[in-house]
């Protein structure tokens, strides 16, 4: 499930990517205002939904749940405030990597030939919005990290990072100078 917002321009900005067991709409729980998020299931999902009165019940005879909840929103504003940072700072080559490493940690699998397929289906769009960058900067980011060996599609359109240790930005940047030459 992608939660996202959209943005003054029109654009759709990704907050999250979650997977099976991650909760959201948590916030509703600590007040009732509208909220501007909205959320797209990916691929097939299955989703349970509670109203807040109920699921603060569920808390209150399962204190390890509100444990969980209180872990999930520490985890969240932690990774926010990482986004952010790099979004402030670093050049769409390093958003866009980030966002890689990112998704092929969160939801990845390690093949035979070591290398890490995401299990998520993710467009050119879909990552620039999660990068925050034009779809154009990261279909060319994209298209370097290809053309270095970095990354592939499979079959099934899938993206695949040959060696998730190579995915840092100074180890990109030696790879892309030897591939351009």
């Amino acid at each position: 499930v992608r939660l996202y917002r959209i943005t003054e321009e029109g654009r759709d900005a990704t907050l999250a990517v979650l997977g099976p067991g991650d909760i959201f709409g948590e916030l509703a729980l600590f007040e009732e205002t509208q909220r501007a998020t909205f959320a797209e299931a990916m691929d097939d999902a299955h989703i349970c939904a509670a109203s807040v009165e109920e699921f603060s019940a569920l808390m209150g005879h399962k204190p390890q749940l509100t444990m969980m909840v209180a872990r999930e929103i520490a985890r969240r504003r932690q990774a926010t405030e990482t986004r952010l940072a790099g979004t402030a700072f670093a050049t769409v080559r390093g958003r866009v990597i980030e966002v890689l490493r990112s998704l092929a940690e969160e939801h990845g699998e390690t093949l035979p030939d070591g290398s890490v397929r995401i299990l998520i289906r993710f467009s050119h769009q879909q990552i620039s919005s999660f990068a925050g960058a034009s779809r154009e900067s990261c279909t060319v980011e994209l298209g370097r990290l290809q053309r270095a060996g970095v990354i592939r599609m499979d079959a099934t359109h899938h993206f695949v990072i040959s060696d998730l240790s190579r995915l840092k930005l100074g180890t990109i940047d030696a790879l892309l100078r030897r591939a351009l030459r």
